[in-house]
């Protein structure tokens, strides 16, 4: 059985499903980026802190070993003070030359080195072990400097030294280092400085000043060994402040990639090829993947309606004019049958027009049921029809017969409230012509033929029935 026309083009159908895992599918885009980046804010703010521990720390670090330096620079400025002081009073003491007693009061009054080590370390360490060694070896000094001031003032009288420094004269002689002659004198002053006792305060010194840069050696061992367990700490934390931003980094771009950017470039694909898109991703792009299908079937749909509307006739439902031209001259074989409702004029003019659409509509079902549904029928007028065979040739003439008698059985079984109608039917087959417009003239004139003699009937280009 053919339909009255043929179907339209179907159009694709709209996914029905959801390709997402079910777990993704209330995944929302929003929401997972401000949780994300919410959460990396945080996990920021936290390493800013712990790069600012470390910072400090480092500094703390880098203070300690400066204090150090500072120290121990002190430290040995007060060995060299004190060295200095021993070795110029001595020089003066075995030679009588002046600028070594120069030298010696210079230091012991204007650099004043002893001192100046001594406040560093104590406004560095005060209280610590290392400034009281420091500050024992200091009164230690100071006490060797009150001999080796008595030792040089015996010398300086010794040799008739004059006139006396002012530190110098202020040095009171014993009496009985005083009634000393100048050689007992410079004798009496060398042993002061080379005998055992002031060797041993010499000692003494040195060795206090060793305690105290071992001291300092300590203390900076200890602050390095407590910063290096607080740094170690913190940067651990730094650490893992960093591979978890790593992690809320790769843990987003893994979720973007799989719910955004890889279903956008799915949906960019089917769009350019025209197809409906197949929701999945992330809730906002199902979503939108839905708005569009509606929006592509409303279209379609819309695009069929105007589509039939182009190529069917809208009172019989068959193939209309332009449907024909196209048809007609696609290539292959094919049968002709043009076919006039005989007299429609008088059956509208006697019933009216509304009685009329009703024998056209009969008569297009009529014709739409013996044809197969490789055959088309159309309407090509008002009251003109054609139906075009495919694959037929002149030698299955028997076949277009047979399908023409059933039509004229069918019609003449009529329908209630429709008056009887007849047909006439003209034939022509495309191997008889050069082209679609000769098929039509010789369908055409086949008609003629059966209308001249009296209608309802049919006749084949170059013969004709009754």
């Amino acid at each position: 059985m053919t339909t009255h026309g043929g179907e339209p083009p179907k159009r694709d159908e709209k996914p029905t499903g959801d390709a997402s895992p079910v777990g993704w599918r209330e995944v929302h885009v929003t929401s997972y980026n401000i949780f994300g980046i919410l959460l990396a804010t945080v996990l920021a703010v936290f390493a800013i802190a712990a790069v600012n521990q470390v910072t400090s720390t480092n500094a703390a670090i880098k203070a300690a070993n400066d204090q150090y330096n500072e120290c121990n620079a002190a430290v040995e400025k007060f060995r060299k003070a004190s060295d200095e002081l021993t070795l110029q009073s001595r020089m003066f003491v075995y030679t009588g030359r002046e600028q070594h007693l120069d030298a010696y009061l210079e230091e012991l009054l204007e650099y004043r080195h002893r001192d100046e080590a001594l406040a560093t370390l104590t406004s560095r360490l005060n209280g610590t072990s290392a400034q009281q060694a420091l500050y024992s070896a200091s009164l230690l000094s100071d006490s060797l400097s009150e001999r080796e001031l008595y030792a040089m003032r015996l010398a300086a009288d010794g040799y008739g030294t004059s006139p006396l420094p002012d530190t110098l004269a202020r040095v009171e002689l014993k009496s009985e280092d005083a009634a000393l002659t100048a050689e007992e004198k410079r004798s009496h002053a060398c042993d002061m400085l080379s005998e055992m006792s002031y060797n041993a305060e010499k000692n003494l010194i040195t060795s206090t000043t060793e305690e105290c840069e071992a001291n300092l050696l300590d203390t900076l061992q200890n602050a390095e060994q407590s910063n290096s367990e607080l740094l170690d700490g913190q940067l651990s934390w730094l650490t893992f402040f960093v591979l978890a931003l790593l992690a809320i980094i790769a843990v987003l771009v893994f979720l973007n990639l799989r719910l955004v950017i890889l279903p956008m470039t799915g949906y960019a694909k089917r769009i350019r090829a025209g197809e409906p898109l197949q929701p999945t991703g992330a809730s906002e792009l199902r979503y939108m993947a839905n708005s569009y299908n509606q929006m592509y079937e409303e279209t379609m749909h819309t695009t069929e309606l105007l589509k039939r509307e182009a190529e069917v006739d809208a009172l019989t439902g068959l193939y209309n004019r332009g449907s024909y031209d196209r048809l007609l001259g696609a290539k292959g074989n094919k049968t002709l049958l043009l076919v006039d409702v005989d007299n429609f004029k008088g059956v509208n003019d006697k019933y009216g027009h509304e009685t009329g659409d009703a024998v056209l509509k009969f008569v297009a079902r009529t014709l739409s049921e013996p044809f197969r549904a490789d055959d088309y029928v159309c309407r090509i007028g008002g009251d003109e029809f054609a139906v075009i065979m495919t694959d037929i040739t002149q030698a299955r003439r028997d076949v277009v017969e047979k399908r023409i008698e059933e039509v004229r059985a069918l019609l003449a079984l009529g329908e209630t409230g429709i008056p009887k109608v007849t047909l006439s039917i003209g034939v022509a087959f495309s191997g008889q012509s050069s082209s679609y417009e000769e098929l039509y003239s010789m369908a055409d004139k086949a008609l003629y033929e059966v209308k001249n003699c009296g209608r309802n009937g049919y006749a084949f280009f170059e013969s004709s029935e009754r």
